[in-house]
């Protein structure tokens, strides 16, 4: 079936022969396709690399070989690549930041309990994992404790596409109820989380929460995994910070002890729980915050819409330097009146922004760094950004309109 599938692509690129293509994870499916692409000239691009920071490091010749741009959504991996391959890649932010941006809370506490037939107690949630085996060896742990802590209902995070009777498989004790499908409520609601290793221990820290990262396997696939899998912190929050900002209790560390220990230091321990939170905030900082990969987007297709305009421009005055009189005959009267314009552009607001702002005001823009200070459309962007206080997004749009009128293809 996958060799069919492979095949089935490949006929469907070489049929269609796109400008270009752009992976987005599934590495073993998307090389072999990135390859073929690559080998009948299609230009290939990659976003959310592969865990080659973790295991299989040898893929990166595959990619360098195979992939023309790398786009990556954690900034430890951007380092990874350029400081230990040589193969220069962009960061574009997470874009879980934007998907829990847009979440939005359909209950209070107390209607969340309600809902969700919870006693009328403060909550900890428990995130014992996305497969059938990691909640089967992590549970067990991650329950022991509860009782311990009676003023707290421990709430698991289920999922729907397992039944409650496979949960409650696992399920001794007595203060451990399941909620489904509400991950994201159930984070918001509780003083403190839970968590298995993977992509939910970034979300809860996304979502503020004070976490425990715990993991637990067999162990020989523990073992036979850190011989390949070379890294001080399993966390992804861990990991992004380059230091350890929750706790992490991994295979024999993980006991019922170390777990109520570091539960207890994030529920009692006021400058252990501020700690987290603070180093929350710089995780998100570090991350691009919300709408880090629509800037870096709409950022690109600005510089490349004005790098157009801009030759739109010159094509222009060179008619108008080298063949006064061809001018009438060939360029459209709004092609003519925008040139105009920029010549006016050009003469009135040359110095007025060069002499207005700043070089360090003008570098925070990012959009004009890339052209020389002395262009015209490099001041007119400065000019709206600054004078008219226009967002990068209202500026390329403003462009997008001009290049339209000026019938650029």
């Amino acid at each position: 079936m996958i060799l069919n599938n492979i095949q089935f692509c490949k006929n469907d690129i070489a049929a269609h022969k796109p400008d270009a293509i752009v992976f987005i994870d599934f590495p073993g499916f998307n090389l072999k396709i990135a390859s073929f692409a690559k080998q009948i000239g299609i230009p290939t691009f990659f976003y959310i690399s592969p865990t080659v920071w973790a295991w299989k490091e040898n893929r990166v010749k595959t990619i360098k070989a195979t992939i023309d741009h790398m786009f990556v959504e954690l900034p430890f991996v951007k380092k990874f690549y350029e400081t230990r391959h040589n193969y220069y890649v962009d960061f574009v932010g997470h874009p879980l930041l934007d998907s829990i941006a847009q979440f939005k809370e359909k209950h209070t506490l107390e209607s969340f309990k309600a809902a969700n037939n919870l006693p009328d107690k403060k909550l900890i949630a428990v995130l014992p994992g996305s497969r059938e085996y990691e909640i089967r060896e992590n549970l067990k742990t991650m329950q022991s404790i509860s009782e311990k802590y009676t003023d707290y209902q421990f709430v698991v995070a289920g999922m729907s596409r397992f039944p409650l009777d496979f949960y409650q498989k696992y399920i001794t004790a007595k203060n451990l109820s399941v909620v489904f499908d509400q991950t994201y409520e159930l984070l918001k609601k509780s003083d403190a989380a839970i968590v298995v290793s993977g992509s939910a221990t970034l979300e809860t820290a996304i979502l503020n929460v004070p976490e425990i990262i715990v993991y637990q396997t067999s162990p020989i696939t523990f073992y036979l995994g850190k011989l390949f899998v070379k890294l001080q912190n399993l966390g992804l929050p861990n990991l992004i910070m380059e230091h350890q900002i929750v706790p992490e209790l991994l295979q024999a560390d993980m006991t019922p002890k170390k777990l109520s220990e570091a539960l207890d230091s994030i529920l009692y321990d006021e400058k252990f729980r501020n700690d987290i939170l603070d180093n929350y905030a710089l995780l998100r900082e570090r991350l691009g915050n919300e709408g880090a990969a629509c800037r870096y987007v709409n950022a690109e297709i600005f510089e490349g819409l004005a790098n157009v305009f801009l030759a739109k421009i010159n094509h222009f005055f060179y008619f108008v330097w080298r063949k006064p009189r061809v001018i009438i005959r060939t360029v459209e009267p709004r092609d003519l009146f925008f040139g105009v314009f920029a010549c006016v552009l050009f003469y009135f607001f040359n110095g007025f922004v060069a002499g207005a702002f700043s070089s360090k005001e003008i570098e925070k823009f990012p959009i004009a760094n890339g052209f020389e200070s002395s262009t015209i459309l490099n001041h007119w962007l400065i000019w709206q950004h600054f004078v008219f206080e226009k967002s990068t997004a209202q500026c390329s749009a403003l462009l997008a309109r001009i290049t339209m009128h000026c019938n650029i293809r």
